[in-house]
């Protein structure tokens, strides 16, 4: 396909191609009415993620994670904010029906880095995960037409794999370290300092990353296997999980992926077969 005609869909595509090649993907495989809203939806979830990766204060963190809020609770006022982002988002809720709860949900999930000490355990690390991934792949499969309650909970589930990935690239980072918000008991494993910040290529670096991707791999794998009927149109709100279980599998490896050549014949070969 092309690339050049989904990048004059959406004055947002090439950025989302530069910074998210997995959903820039995914988004090529979906209905062309939905494209734009599509990348709208991602674009706003790539502002949402920068937050984590650049903000070293909770409170700077939190400010900003409001000021979203408060632009999307202002779609229905008219508020004008000049940003295009927040002008794709607003076309995105008034012309295909861009669910405005999915999005506050996605908003209120990320405050939970700088609202709260570590996670205690892995299940609280996974509802946050889940929160965070489930809000935005709800929406887009929303937007696709995907109303089985079954399948709704197969693309949150999987969406787990996908922010997985995003912490990893965090762990990857020393520098954002200062960022990670992990289960206490991965903190432990480090003198006992919940705080530390893992340098790359340390072990216990690896070892984080080896239990995240273990997680995402995990709840891709319980997604598969649930996994009802999709119509192939549909199929693009669970394709970044797939590109994101393919690239956890090559950090495992020490490898890495050329999303837009071999991430994109993956996504065909899933799109021919049906499946993600």
């Amino acid at each position: 396909m092309d690339t050049s005609v989904i990048e004059s869909i959406s004055p947002l595509a090439a950025e989302l191609r530069s910074e998210n090649p997995d959903c820039y993907l995914a988004t090529l495989f979906a209905p062309a009415a939905e494209r734009r809203s599509l990348i709208a939806l991602y674009a706003l979830d790539n502002e949402l993620a920068r937050i984590q990766r650049v903000v070293s204060e909770p409170m700077a963190g939190l400010i900003r994670l409001q000021w979203w809020d408060e632009v999307i609770d202002g779609f229905e006022r008219d508020k004008r904010v000049f940003h295009p982002v927040v002008a794709e988002l607003k076309r995105a809720v008034a012309v295909d029906g861009l669910d405005i709860n999915c999005l506050k949900r996605a908003i209120d999930g990320r405050r939970r880095p700088f609202e709260a000490d570590q996670p205690p355990d892995i299940i609280a690390f996974e509802r946050y995960l889940k929160t965070v991934g489930g809000s935005i792949a709800s929406a887009a499969a929303a937007l696709l037409g995907i109303t089985n309650p079954v399948s709704l909970a197969v693309a949150e589930r999987v969406a787990v794999t996908r922010v997985v990935l995003e912490q990893v690239s965090v762990v990857e980072h020393a520098d954002a370290a200062r960022s990670l918000w992990l289960p206490l008991a991965w903190g432990n494993q480090n003198d006992g300092d919940q705080k530390v910040a893992w340098e790359a290529e340390t072990s216990s670096n690896r070892l984080i990353i080896h239990q995240l991707a273990e997680l995402g791999l995990s709840e891709l794998a319980k997604g598969r296997a649930e996994q009802v009927s999709i119509k192939r149109p549909q199929l693009s709100a669970f394709f970044p999980a797939t590109l994101a279980g393919l690239r956890l599998k090559n950090r495992l490896r020490k490898e890495r992926l050329n999303t837009l050549s071999n991430g994109a014949a993956v996504l065909a070969w899933s799109w021919l077969r049906g499946r993600f």
